[in-house]
């Protein structure tokens, strides 16, 4: 089970420093770790939504790093193996 990129969205790392190069310098200007009622009570600003987007890629790099070492185990493209992807929504 892959819960992430989802909210609260976390700064994973090394990823965000790729979507957030100021990210170290200014760790506290990016609403990590807020729920969606928290999120959706912040300025609606561009630099609001860059910094979430960075939050959310961050996120979807992670779960990239981690299906990649699962394919590494399982070998999704070998005609042998039957790989199912499900979810319940997409954000």
């Amino acid at each position: 089970h892959y819960f992430d990129p989802h909210m609260p969205y976390e700064a994973r790392q090394p990823w965000v420093t790729t979507f957030a190069p100021d990210f170290a310098e200014r760790r506290a200007e990016y609403p990590a770790g807020l729920d969606a009622g928290a999120v959706f009570r912040l300025p609606r600003t561009i630099d609001t939504y860059a910094k979430l987007r960075a939050l959310y890629l961050s996120e979807v790099r992670y779960v990239d790093h981690f299906l990649r070492l699962l394919n590494d185990k399982l070998h999704f493209d070998d005609p042998e193996v039957l790989l199912i992807v499900t979810a319940d929504h997409g954000e």
